[in-house]
């Protein structure tokens, strides 16, 4: 498998986690919006561009889900690595 990197660069600090599950993707969504309250919604319109290292950018397209949680003043994303 070919491997990508994001071109975008961050400073701010970023936790990450990862899930395997043998659920489809949405129900994962809404298991976790019903047992952690929270309110995942799904992006249609969300695209990474990430870097080939021997040619130019690249738009890849993935199921994203967010919620931003306004009491916490924090970002949370669900992303599908595969399809």
């Amino acid at each position: 498998m070919k491997k990508l990197l994001l071109s975008e660069d961050t400073d701010y600090q970023v936790s990450l986690a990862g899930i395997i599950s043998p659920l489809p993707f949405y129900r994962l969504a809404y298991l976790i919006n019903s047992e952690l309250e929270f309110n995942f919604s799904l992006d249609d319109d969300w695209i990474a561009e990430v870097q080939d290292k021997k040619t130019s950018a690249i738009k890849s397209e993935h199921v994203y889900y967010s919620y931003y949680d306004e009491m916490l003043e924090m970002a949370w994303s669900i992303i599908k690595n595969r399809g």
